[in-house]
């Protein structure tokens, strides 16, 4: 029971950083400011990692939960 009670526990928690994380990303985009250079501060922000697929594809693993592929050339 204990062990069960510790996964809900841990799942609870990993939903509510999501979507404070797909909350904060909401607000950022709701503003329509577009980057002109990489910002490291907003990056990290809200990436959570990077995933590499193949040698020409690469995707960012959003701590809101998506993971957008881009190619690289």
């Amino acid at each position: 029971m204990l062990m069960e009670r510790n996964i809900i526990n841990k799942e609870l928690r990993g939903d509510l950083q999501q979507q404070s994380a797909l909350t904060s990303m909401l607000q950022y985009t709701a503003k329509g400011e577009i980057a002109t250079e990489f910002n490291e501060l907003l990056f990290t922000k809200h990436v959570d990692h990077i995933m590499v697929f193949s040698r020409s594809e690469i995707g960012f693993a959003m701590k809101c939960g998506p993971v957008f592929r881009e190619r690289i050339d």
